[in-house]
């Protein structure tokens, strides 16, 4: 069975639909999730906030060379920064609005819920999105949390959910962004990982040319869709200039939505291996 690029994108864009006020959709108070950052790290509250929620915003107050390599002190407490994918020669990447580059980091149209980076054998653990400049319409971050996908689906398909553990359960299929020739990248992933200290991961991304499985996965990839969109399972906020989202992209489906082609918005994407001299509880409990 097979999921078609067209319905899964109609499925993935269900939340812009259930929310159409892009520009400014019903937000959070985001201060309890923020670490004020001067010229030196915070470890201990960046660390305590990111256990705590599994994700944190730093609001920066400092010079600009700090600013400028942040994301690579960063790597101080969640691990190595790994190479990116369209980035050939740098391990950070812009993502912008491009006239001449449409691909889902460099357009301005509602990006779907996703965990980034799945199409790699070992994706990153952690990604960190620096804003440079934020558009005064649109672009609000939504996250959901992993773990309350694995319970939709452990209370509403019991019987399916071992199989979403299963390494070949689903094969996606992605265009090579690096190759000048249409190519086909052909890869098996599950949706939910075991990882160590008996917690879970997960693996979710959309933007495919195309997805096969069985029928009855292909139903809760649906489904999951649909309960990831609902704007009750959703926080979203604005990020700002200045400020940077820590992510564990075990625990969190993150997206953003739609803003003016001519709105500004610049951030810089840092990616991170989590092998940290801190214990940062990677991934949920279920």
């Amino acid at each position: 069975m097979t999921i078609q690029l067209d319905e899964i994108y109609q499925l993935s864009y269900l939340a812009r639909d259930l929310e159409p006020n892009q520009y400014s959709p019903n937000s959070i108070d985001k201060t309890k999730y923020i670490v004020n950052v001067n010229n030196l790290l915070p470890f201990d509250d960046i660390i305590s906030k990111f256990v705590s929620n599994n994700f944190v915003i730093l609001k920066l107050d400092s010079d600009e060379y700090f600013k400028n390599n942040i994301l690579s002190e960063l790597s101080k407490i969640f691990g190595k920064m790994i190479e990116q994918t369209p980035a050939k020669d740098s391990i950070v990447y812009n993502i912008e609005s491009s006239r001449s580059n449409k691909t889902s980091t460099k357009n301005n149209t509602y990006q779907p819920l996703h965990s980034d980076g799945n199409f790699k054998p070992n994706p990153p653990k952690i990604i960190a999105l620096q804003c440079l400049q934020h558009s005064e319409l649109g672009g609000y971050t939504k996250l959901v949390y992993a773990r309350k996908i694995y319970n939709f689906v452990k209370d509403t398909s019991p019987s399916e959910l071992e199989n979403l553990f299963d390494i070949n359960g689903i094969k996606f299929y992605r265009k090579d962004r690096n190759s000048k020739k249409l190519k086909i990248i052909e890869y098996n992933k599950p949706i939910f990982y075991r990882l160590e200290n008996n917690r879970f991961g997960i693996s979710f991304n959309p933007m495919m040319s195309r997805i096969e499985s069985t029928k009855e996965i292909e139903d809760i990839y649906r489904e999951i869709s649909k309960f990831a969109s609902e704007p009750k399972n959703q926080l979203t906020f604005q990020l700002r200039k200045d400020e940077i989202l820590i992510v564990d992209n075990f625990s969190l489906l993150h997206a953003r939505t739609e803003f003016p082609e001519d709105g500004g918005r610049l951030l810089r994407r840092a990616w991170y291996d989590g092998e940290s001299n801190y214990d940062l509880n990677l991934g949920f409990l279920p």
